[in-house]
């Protein structure tokens, strides 16, 4: 979840399709429903609400299918390609099964919705997200996804009847793979992309982001009014949760199956330039040297001993 505000993160971390995973969901529908302002006893989750975690585990295998690389248990979806389009219609699908109104703007954010008592209370959005890096693991993103939508069926199953809606979507191009510039789905839903960026944005082919969202079945006539649409407005959500593997290995090691973020990575980009000297490479001794590289490495070293 980068890059996307909101009052909570939660992390699962799974071994793989098969792992049990009933205990976990059972904690994530807890959380969820406490988010969406719902009264529930203990007794209520243990015997009575749970997402299936066959039908999950299933899903997540159905749509690991839908990728452009051919390594066994690796996916590579790129924004607004062939595959990423498949997978797109696949979580669509889910979310009409699941008896949700599915829309998307125009930079291809992908909304399905459950409505809640209160129609004009602003909503509960959980989701993540289904491009993926090349070669990227099968549960990247994919689980905040299809997690959410279980979740909602499990929840509708139960009878439970949300005050606010619920929406669960499907964040556009969060993988910078493509075009270099990641979460471009949630910056435009925060108003914080700018025209020039994306007219500037072109990939391998030389192919422009106007023109990938376009030919996908999104975009607009101009990169503003694409921009435009994707804005969300004040007041339209109360919070946002989100659930994703950790992609570490702490909680596997620690025998724990869920966590509470607290703090999140903020990556940075930054260009150092050093300027050295050049020398004969035996007669020029060490201490006369003025070698960039070297300086260069120093700094790796001393960024590393800051992060221990």
């Amino acid at each position: 979840g980068h890059g996307r505000g909101g009052s909570a993160h939660v992390r699962m971390e799974m071994d793989g399709p098969k792992r049990t995973i009933a205990k976990p969901w059972r904690w994530i529908l807890a959380l969820l429903a406490t988010c969406w302002g719902a009264t529930w006893t203990h007794a209520t989750w243990q015997g009575h609400v749970g997402a299936d975690g066959s039908e999950l585990a299933r899903w997540l295998d159905e749509l690991g299918q839908v990728s452009d690389a051919h390594t066994p248990g690796a996916v590579t979806r790129l924004v607004f390609t062939p595959s990423d389009v498949r997978a797109r219609e696949y979580v669509t699908g889910k979310m009409v099964e699941a008896g949700m109104k599915v829309r998307a703007d125009k930079i291809g954010n992908l909304f399905g919705r459950w409505e809640g008592r209160d129609k004009k209370a602003p909503s509960i959005l959980t989701g993540s997200h289904c491009d993926a890096i090349p070669l990227s693991g099968r549960f990247d993103g994919v689980v905040g996804v299809l997690g959410g939508i279980a979740a909602v069926k499990a929840l509708k199953k139960s009878g439970f009847q949300p005050q606010r809606s619920i929406e669960v979507m499907m964040f556009t191009s969060e993988e910078p793979s493509r075009f270099g510039l990641s979460c471009s789905g949630s910056r435009a839903m925060a108003g914080v992309l700018h025209e020039d960026t994306v007219a500037a944005l072109r990939d391998e082919n030389d192919t422009t982001y106007l023109e990938a969202a376009s030919a996908a079945g999104y975009g607009a006539k101009t990169i503003k009014q694409m921009l435009d649409d994707a804005r969300v407005k004040e007041n339209t959500y109360e919070a946002f949760v989100e659930l994703h593997i950790e992609q570490g290995p702490i909680l596997e090691q620690q025998g724990i199956n869920i966590g509470a973020v607290r703090a999140i990575a903020a990556p940075a980009a930054l260009r150092v330039r050093f300027h050295g000297g050049g020398g004969h490479a035996g007669a020029l001794l060490m201490h006369y040297r003025n070698d960039a590289a070297l300086a260069g490495a120093e700094l790796a070293l001393a960024t590393e001993r800051a992060a221990l």
